[in-house]
């Protein structure tokens, strides 16, 4: 076990104060497009993103008042991943398009420093059910295992995870 882990080997967001989240801001969206396209296989829609797609959905999305994207980020300057939250009509949390962008900091537990951030800010939001969905061939299925998400349904083509806060101990 190392210094990151606690003793069920649980990262500790304690350790890691480096990490951060920030809401997307427009500076953030080409990377942000980069990021989406060149991980496009691990994510229901597909298509290649266009500049001007990307561009109309910060638009859209900066009217959503339940929907957050954040970027995460080393020491409030090194842009690492993304990673969004949406309050839906079901009264719970949608997690959606987390991406750790740079090959640089996988492996690290950074990004499953900045999950456990983002669903710090959904609990203080409105303290809700957090699920989200991944598609059955994306191996990240495994990470959000070991980031105390449980299946709790399988699809043809995904699986539906609830977050468990009983599965990670906070530091």
């Amino acid at each position: 076990m190392n210094s990151s882990t606690t003793k069920s080997g649980a990262i500790s967001v304690s350790n890691f104060p480096q990490v951060g989240i920030r809401a997307a801001a427009k500076d953030d969206i080409e990377l942000l497009r980069e990021w989406k396209n060149a991980n496009r296989d691990s994510f229901f829609y597909r298509q290649k993103i266009s500049k001007i797609q990307q561009e109309a959905w910060f638009i859209a999305y900066l009217q959503k008042k339940n929907d957050f994207m954040f970027v995460a980020e080393l020491n409030e300057k090194i842009r690492f991943g993304c990673l969004g939250a949406r309050y839906t009509n079901d009264k719970e949390w949608d997690i959606y398009n987390v991406i750790n962008g740079s090959e640089a900091t996988q492996g690290k537990g950074y990004m499953s420093v900045a999950l456990q951030k983002l669903i710090s800010f959904c609990h203080a939001t409105t303290h809700a059910k957090i699920s989200l969905k991944v598609l059955t061939t994306n191996p990240a299925q495994h990470w959000y295992k070991k980031n105390g998400f449980v299946a709790t349904r399988s699809e043809d083509l995904y699986l539906r995870m609830e977050y468990c806060s009983t599965r990670l101990e906070f530091t």
